[in-house]
């Protein structure tokens, strides 16, 4: 289960994300094309989360997007 702790390892370095990590918590990210204004979105589908990030912009902004795109599901 996600959780406030558990985003903030993520964003330690504390917990590794990859791909079966975020399956079993039920997320799956893309890389889309985005306005530039628009960071990440996060659509819920049932039990499932699609966190879409923008593709055009820099990697940090990436990684923060998706982390803060993490809370808004931890938020419901």
């Amino acid at each position: 289960m996600l959780s406030y702790s558990k985003i903030r390892e993520i964003r330690d370095g504390t917990i590794s994300v990859d791909a079966e990590y975020l399956l079993s918590l039920n997320i799956t990210v893309e890389l889309v094309t985005l306005s530039y204004e628009i960071k990440g979105l996060t659509i819920p589908f049932g039990t499932w989360y699609m966190i879409k990030i923008n593709s055009s912009i820099p990697d940090n902004q990436k990684w923060e997007a998706f982390l803060h795109e993490l809370v808004h599901i931890v938020r419901n």
